[in-house]
C-alpha cells in the first residue's frame, strides 16, 4: 500500500511539474505576442485561426515566397497563386512594411504595388489570409 502511495504522489508531482512547464511556455508566447510584431492566420474556422504565427523580428527583412524559391524564404506559404519571391516585408524601428515582388499582395482588400506601411489588424492576403498584430 505504501509503494502504490508513493507511486502516486510521483506521478502527481510529474504531472504538476509538466503543467507548471506549458504555463511557463504559455505566458512567454503570450509576452512575445504582445511585444512583437507579427502575423497570424486567418481561417474561415475559428477554431484553426491563430494557431500559425510568424514574428517580423526588428532590424529584418522577412521574405515570403514558396518552396522553389531560389533563396530559402523566411515564411514559406504554399499554393498554386503563392510565387517563388512573393513579397518582402521589414520591421525598421517599429514601423511594418511590405512590398510586393512578384506575388499579388491585399491589404485590407485593396491591391497594393508599391511598399506599404501596415498597422496593427491590417490584413494581408497573399492568397493565404495573414493579418499582423
Amino acid at each position: 500500500m505504501l509503494n502504490v502511495e508513493k507511486a502516486w504522489e510521483s506521478k502527481l508531482k510529474e504531472t504538476k511539474r509538466t503543467m507548471e512547464e506549458q504555463i511557463a511556455k504559455e505566458r512567454k508566447l503570450a509576452k512575445e505576442r504582445e511585444e512583437i510584431p507579427h502575423l497570424w492566420n486567418l481561417n474561415i474556422d475559428p477554431a484553426l485561426t491563430g494557431k500559425i504565427v510568424y514574428y517580423i523580428k526588428p532590424g529584418c527583412f522577412t521574405s515570403v515566397g514558396n518552396k522553389r524559391a531560389v533563396n530559402p524564404s523566411t515564411i514559406e506559404l504554399h499554393g498554386p497563386s503563392i510565387a517563388q519571391e512573393h513579397c518582402m516585408i521589414q520591421n525598421k524601428n517599429t514601423k511594418i512594411t511590405i512590398m510586393p515582388l512578384n506575388g499579388q499582395i491585399r491589404v485590407n482588400g485593396m491591391i497594393i504595388t508599391g511598399q506599404t506601411t501596415l498597422k496593427h489588424q491590417d490584413r494581408q492576403v497573399c492568397k493565404a489570409l495573414l493579418s499582423l498584430s
